[in-house]
């Protein structure tokens, strides 16, 4: 019933509409509105708002709520300017301002100084709304479609009241509305409503809660009665034994149960051996980094007393470091004497060309004099210092 309520309402709905109002035609209305009004072209922006006006009951496609507080503020636009409808451009700048609440007029297209702004921003407080929930109605939405109220998925028939709004129902997921609707405020058409359904089961629950509360005390009263006979046999057994007061009894146990807590001396045995094991750090030898620097070996002499007999370690590295580092600064002295005999010759030199050339060599040859000095000196101070324990400078000396 209920999609055969919609394909009727539809086909009304084509009648009262010539042609279908697209999105295309939508959005070139828009630009023709908003160019209009840029250019103070009256009836361009006239005709154009009527257009709009009128093509939004027939619009066959779903579009988002910024489009239309666009299309809703250039109607309000229109009322004021062409229609001499202060009220209803109110109506509209509020439903605008609702969907897009910070929007502020561009000065190309409204003059800063122009009537109709102090207007759209007296609506401004006013636009924010929940919205008026239409009482004893619910949505009569068909499966596999919703509706949406200016761009917005509508849940229950709720609407901001004094402004107008844009009803469509259209497939879930698709673009196409089926119908669209022009509606004052939460003045829903009849064939999306539907009155809910009545609830009936909920005078049954509190006779089956009453049945239930006389049955349960039935069944505790007779569990009850057998505890105050517990409770009766045991006293007077153990008030008839006074006649048997024998001393063995209590001595026997008393002992016993003192004679436990002495089982809480066992964690003293586990205190005494806890030093012992903690002081085996203590048999690290001190001297294990020597045995880098020296090696001891026992020696029988002739008196048959054993001698310990201590020979220093040489690092492997140390005595290659050393002859390079001598064999650089022989090599930074044989450089030098020769710039020196360069030096004889440049200035026993006669011509242009030999005075360059022999410049060049001679500065040649004391750079790689100094280079090479610095080599054989540093390697050779390497190895100086090196030992079997620490690599690096130091300053000082070793006798």
């Amino acid at each position: 019933m209920t999609l055969l309520l919609l394909l009727l309402s539809a086909s009304r709905a084509h009648a009262d509409c010539p042609t279908a109002y697209t999105g295309a035609t939508l959005v070139k209305d828009l630009g023709s509105v908003q160019s209009a009004l840029r250019n103070l072209d009256d009836s361009a922006f006239g005709a154009s708002g009527k257009s709009l006006e009128a093509g939004l009951p027939c619009l066959d496609m779903t579009a988002p709520p910024q489009l239309f507080a666009s299309a809703y503020r250039y109607l309000g636009a229109v009322h004021y300017m062409v229609n001499n409808d202060p009220e209803g451009a109110k109506r509209w700048f509020r439903a605008s301002l609702e969907l897009d609440p910070t929007y502020q007029w561009d000065a190309q297209e409204l003059d800063l100084n122009h009537p109709m702004r102090a207007v759209y921003e007296a609506e401004r407080p006013n636009a924010p709304a929940e919205g008026d929930r239409l009482q004893g109605k619910d949505l009569d939405v068909p499966a596999g479609s919703s509706y949406l109220l200016d761009g917005r998925v509508l849940v229950e028939p709720r609407a901001t009241t004094g402004r107008p709004h844009l009803l469509q129902v259209a497939v879930t997921g698709s673009r196409h509305a089926d119908h669209t609707w022009l509606v004052d405020g939460n003045s829903f058409p009849d064939e999306v409503l539907r009155v809910p359904p009545p609830v009936v089961a909920v005078a049954e629950d509190p006779k089956k809660t009453s049945k239930t509360a006389k049955t349960t005390p039935k069944a505790t009263t007779p569990v009850a009665t057998p505890t105050p006979v517990a409770r009766t046999t045991p006293a007077p057994v153990a008030k008839a034994d006074p006649t048997k007061p024998t001393t063995p009894a209590p001595v026997a146990s008393t002992p016993t149960a003192k004679a436990e807590p002495t089982k809480t001396t066992e964690p003293t045995k586990t205190t005494a051996p806890e030093p012992v094991a903690k002081a085996e750090p203590a048999k690290t030898p001190t001297t294990k980094p020597d045995t880098k620097l020296a090696k001891a070996t026992a020696v029988t002499g002739e008196d048959g007393v054993q001698h310990m007999v201590v020979k220093r370690t040489r690092p492997a590295e140390k005595t290659p470091l050393l002859i390079v580092g001598a064999v650089g600064l022989a090599s930074a002295a044989g450089l030098y004497a020769y710039s020196w005999k360069l030096d004889q010759d440049f200035n026993a030199a006669t011509t242009s060309d030999d005075l360059t050339r022999l410049q060049a060599q001679n500065h040649a040859f004391v750079i790689a004099s100094g280079a090479s000095l610095l080599v054989g000196a540093g390697i050779g101070y390497w190895g100086v210092i090196l030992d079997g324990n620490t690599v690096g400078f130091s300053v000082g000396g070793r006798f």
